[in-house]
């Protein structure tokens, strides 16, 4: 049907249409234009505009345009004269591609196109673009040659011989042949239309000439001249320049690892590539243009073109050509080096555009979507425009500087691609690369390069209805287009690699894989390429979520749904629709979230201008899964706590994914870095305290929420234990060990012991260790008690929260006074001590007491005749001690007595101390008393004493006295009675030893009636001289008594000594 015949047929009934969106309970999304208000972009994410329907698709479109004609300001007559202008079938998935435009009286409105998508059950998936709704006003003065010869000259060109045919002011697109190019042999003809055409920002709608004008292989311009007085309104060029950029390294240059030339058929979807000799076929023509005239066949050097033998000839279109990389080895700008690879090179060329034209026809840019074909088989489309693919292009000079007036130079380091509309064939022109700043490389062995270039064509094409219009974010979404198309092809991150010499960004600022480019930084100041990442960037991501395959189809369909002159969030809604007609919206929340993770979420903005951006990140509600990280939690100390996002639930989208990951921030970092899965164990649990939990959910499809909880950890008691204390005595150390545990193992913890002696509680230092399970303070102390009993020893164990304490009892026993009498006075004879002293002399006696507890003590001195003497020490006086006692003060008690005995006689001295816990001690000394007797007795006198007749001398007593002292003194006598003594005394035994027995004992008789000291001089040798004491003498003598070798002379001698002891005073 032609589209006289389907403007015919769409226009009755056309109000009588149903309701858009009728059937569909989901309200659509509508995206206005700042600057007016009015509809920019109708899309529902996840669903449809209309209901399905049984008639045709262009019906469907315009009718819901015309019914909701408010959305976009028109009236009702504005509404009528839309036109359907273009209508095409997407083949693998059955949707229709439709371009609505604007015509009053029989004039087109520049720019004023809708695009609309209809899936293949007549859905209106997708509807946007622009619509002037401002009255048409003004004349048409210019005629089409003046309209031409204006625009000419605002490219610099003037006509070079007259046109004809062009005087006149005719409606419809005029064709004439082309008098402006220069240095063109065959330039496309040059074209003008009268048109309306929106100036001041839509407000006023002005007659317009819209020409096409291809002046040089650098100025092809598409320019609005205005109708009335000539200005020139808008002007777009048709070359889209790739700048100083290039390729990816891949397999399909010569750079890859192991990449070698191989005879590859020429053939593809339609049969050959080649129609004849030449690189030249249904898709591509490639050829030379080192002179920049865009001319073909050529002169010159460019005749220089790969032509294979006839046919007939077995090598008949084979193009096999050896290749040496000349222009790259000899690293120098010559003509030879330049014409030495020419063939091989056009022929890489030639080959890299055919698979071009497959891979993206494959992919639906095909003959109806105005693709690059000279034959279109009947499949739609204009055909006659394949690609003119030019390679070593202007090398000769073919490039104009910026100087006033420009200069000539060569054309380098670039490529570049002019876009026609359909019909029209477009051209590529690929640069030779060389320093400075770049290396010696031929473009034309760039399979990155081509396929960045021929994407221009396909957005070109594809856009707004084949019009992609201009702006500052159209302008950066070809470039960005375009490179999509390079990486999705070639399957790698970075974009000319090979002419640039740059494998790690090629020739953009970063790999794709790595990007960091956002919306938000978009800004017309950084230019078309820079800005073109964003969009790359975005598409990538797609591609890493999805795979090269679904991302492909994606970006082509979405080209097809994408508005004229688009802004991202226009070419952002083409690729939603997309998803819808090609995977019934399956993938909407996962796009949703890659959109939004480039800052054109679903609030994002942009200026009716496109100079001005709002980013925004947010995902649709519906998209979101929804966490739940379930609490808040209570435990305590010591007990960890198992989280769980069982709870956490999808969105409600329909495309929404499940959640498929948990991530969770258990340490309040703001980092969900600490555990993953559905539950989570919480193991911050070693102090009390309320902690933030945090969980991030993420979907099958990218997409997060997160939600935060409490953990609330209540304190444990410290716990206290104490081992058995091992009883000690007084002034002895016990020792206490034990250690306070704390299921809060973080807790400092601390101790204090009270050992129940008065003196209070006091710190109690430990060994800390705070690691899980728990915390401890291990402790080991000794302590000293002055006093016995059971002490309850208390040890409190404090965190910072809370205290506990618990008892041991600490058994003291009693520990006895020593007593002890000092040696002081005492003296030492035959191996016994004893204080010696006459009746009626004090003794005095020095008494000692040690005790290690702190006690009262009680000192006694027991005579040993009857009489004693005391002495009470208070440990603090002048009070008693208390029980137990407070202090430890061991006691050391010295004190001296003195007594007088009576009467001569051997006392048993007792010297007694008692502490005031009943232990005692004592200590024994013997006592002589010696009378005061200066006369001495014979033995005569001394046996008449003890067994003579009465009357006596001394009582039964004072002899018992007498013979204690005696039988003590003497080494010879044990206790004697006084028949014993008589016995001894009154021996009739003329024997020596018996004789000396009698004396001995007179003597000590005489000792103890205080006749004798010890120290007495006395004479041994009978010369009347004192020679020695008495205690000497009879110490010797006693001796000879008793070793049994003495001889009977020895001991006559002895008995003779101690005679004159005892006869000293006569008897």
């Amino acid at each position: 049907m032609t589209t006289t015949g389907l403007l015919l047929a769409l226009a009755p009934g056309l109000a009588a249409a149903a309701p858009p969106g009728a059937a569909d309970p989901a309200d659509p999304t509508v995206r206005r234009d700042p600057a007016t208000g009015h509809a920019r972009m109708i899309f529902n994410s996840g669903g449809y505009l209309t209901p399905p329907s049984g008639q045709a698709p262009e019906h469907v479109a315009l009718a819901y345009v015309r019914d909701d004609r408010g959305e976009f300001g028109l009236t009702a007559r504005q509404a009528e004269q839309l036109v359907v202008v273009s209508s095409y079938p997407t083949r693998h998935n059955g949707a229709r591609q439709v371009t609505i435009g604007q015509s009053i009286d029989g004039m087109r409105v520049h720019g004023g196109l809708l695009t609309a998508t209809v899936d293949k059950r007549g859905r209106l998936v997708i509807l946007g673009g622009a619509v002037v709704t401002a009255e048409p006003a003004g004349t048409v003065e210019l005629t089409a040659q003046q309209a031409l010869d204006q625009a000419a000259e605002a490219q610099g060109a003037r006509p070079q011989h007259a046109l004809t045919g062009t005087d006149n002011r005719d409606k419809g697109r005029q064709k004439f042949k082309n008098v402006y190019a220069k240095r063109l042999t065959k330039p496309n003809d040059v074209t003008a239309e009268l048109v309306w055409f929106p100036a001041d920002s839509g407000r006023e709608l002005r007659p317009a000439w819209l020409t096409d004008i291809e002046v040089s292989g650098t100025s092809w311009y598409e320019t609005v001249v205005d109708a009335a007085d000539g200005r020139v309104l808008s002007r777009q060029s048709r070359y889209h320049h790739a700048g100083p950029q290039g390729t990816v390294f891949t397999a399909q240059h010569p750079d890859i690892a192991g990449a070698t030339r191989t005879v590859t058929p020429f053939t593809g979807r339609d049969g050959s590539w080649v129609a004849d000799r030449l690189t030249q076929g249904n898709n591509a023509n490639a050829y030379r243009d080192e002179d920049g005239d865009n001319t073909v066949p050529d002169t010159g050097n460019d005749a220089l073109r790969p032509q294979s033998p006839a046919s007939g000839d077995p090598n008949h279109q084979h193009f096999d050509y050896t290749f040496n990389d000349t222009w790259r080895t000899n690293a120098s700008a010559t003509q030879a080096n330049l014409d030495a690879d020419v063939n091989p090179v056009i022929t890489q060329l030639f080959y890299y555009t055919n698979v071009m034209h497959d891979y993206l026809y494959d992919l639906g840019f095909d003959e109806a979507s105005r693709n690059f074909q000279v034959n279109n088989f009947g499949r739609g489309g204009s055909g006659n425009d394949p690609v003119l693919a030019e390679a070593q292009d202007g090398w000769d000079l073919g490039c104009l500087d910026d100087a006033t007036p420009p200069n000539k130079i060569r054309c380098t380091n670039n490529a570049n691609f002019g876009t026609p509309g359909d019909g029209t064939s477009p051209r590529m022109q690929m640069y030779m690369w060389q320093p400075p700043g770049r290396p010696y490389r031929d473009g034309s062995l760039d399979g990155d390069v081509i396929a960045h270039e021929y994407g221009h064509g396909v957005s070109s094409r594809l856009v707004g209805g084949g019009n992609l219009g201009d702006g500052p974010q159209t302008g950066a979404l070809g470039e960005g287009w375009s490179d999509t198309i390079s990486f999705l092809k070639w399957g790698d991150a970075t974009v000319g690699e090979y002419v640039t010499g740059n494998t790690s960004t090629g020739i953009r600022s970063q790999a794709y894989d790595t990007s960091t480019e956002k919306w938000g930084t978009f800004n017309p100041a950084r230019g078309v390429h820079r800005n073109g990442e964003i969009w790359a960037a975005t598409v990538y991501d797609i591609r890493e979520a999805k795979g090269v395959a679904f991302t492909q189809q994606l970006v082509v369909d979405g080209m097809k749904n994408t508005v004229s002159t688009p802004s991202y969030l226009d070419a952002r809604d083409g690729i939603l629709a997309a998803d819808m007609t090609n995977n019934a919206g399956a993938n909407q929340c996962l796009l949703w979230r890659v959109f939004a993770g480039r800052g054109m979420g679903a609030n994002a903005a942009s200026s009716t201008d496109q100079t001005t951006v709002t980013a925004d990140e947010t995902v649709p509600a519906a998209c979101l899964p929804t966490a739940k990280a379930g609490g808040p939690y209570t435990a305590n100390e010591g007990t960890d706590v198992t989280l769980s996002a069982a709870g956490s639930t999808k969105g409600t989208a329909p495309s929404a994914g499940n959640p498929a990951s948990y991530a969770w921030d258990l340490d309040n970092d703001g980092q969900y870095d600490d555990a993953t899965g559905v539950t989570a164990t919480f193991g911050a649990v070693g102090r009390d305290g309320v902690f933030p939990v945090g969980l991030k959910v993420t979907d099958a499809a990218g997409n997060t929420d997160t939600d935060a909880t409490t953990v609330t950890v209540a304190n444990a008691a410290p716990v206290v234990t104490l081992d058995p204390v091992t009883p000690a005595g007084e002034n002895s150390p016990i020792t206490l060990t034990g250690r306070i545990s704390d299921a809060g193992w973080l807790d400092p913890l601390t101790a204090t012991v009270d050992w129940k002696d008065g003196a209070g509680p006091q710190e109690l230092a430990g060994t800390p260790e705070n690691d899980r399970p728990d915390a401890t303070l291990t402790f080991t102390a000794e302590h000293t008690y002055g006093d016995d009993g059971t002490f309850p020893v208390e040890v409190c164990g404090s965190d910072d929260d809370t205290r506990t304490c618990r008892t041991v009892d600490a058994t003291v026993s009693n520990t006895a006074p020593t007593a002890a009498i000092s040696g002081d006075g005492q003296t030492a004879y035959n191996g016994q001590k004893a204080f010696i002293a006459h009746a009626g002399t004090p003794v005095a006696v020095t008494g000692a007491s040690a005790d290690p507890g702190s006690d009262d003590l009680t000192l006694n001195w027991l005579w040993g005749d009857g009489a004693s003497d005391g002495l009470v020490s208070l440990v603090n006086p002048p009070a008693t001690d208390p029980d137990p006692s407070p202090s430890v003060q061991p006691r050391d008690v010295t004190a001296t007595r003195s007594h007088a005995y009576p009467a001569a006689c051997l006392s048993t001295l007792t010297l007694t101390s008692t502490d005031d816990d009943g232990g005692s001690a004592s200590d024994t000394a013997s006592v002589i008393t010696t009378g005061n007797v200066k006369w001495a007795h014979n033995q005569a006198y001394w046996m008449k004493e003890f067994g003579g007749p009465s009357p006596k001398h001394f009582t039964a007593a004072q002899r018992a006295c007498l013979l204690g002292v005696a039988s003590f003194m003497s080494a010879v006598y044990g206790p004697l009675t006084d028949a014993q003594a008589y016995a001894i005394l009154g021996s009739g035994s003329p024997e020596p030893r018996p004789l000396l027995s009698q004396q001995l004992l007179a003597a000590w008789l005489n000792f103890a009636n205080g006749s004798y000291d010890l120290s007495t001089p006395v004479d041994t040798d009978g010369d009347r001289q004192p020679d020695s004491t008495f205690g000497a003498a009879v110490a010797n003598a006693e001796a000879v008594h008793n070793n049994p070798a003495s001889t009977r002379n020895q001991l006559l001698n002895q008995v003779d000594v101690l005679l004159r002891f005892n006869v000293r005073d006569g008897g």
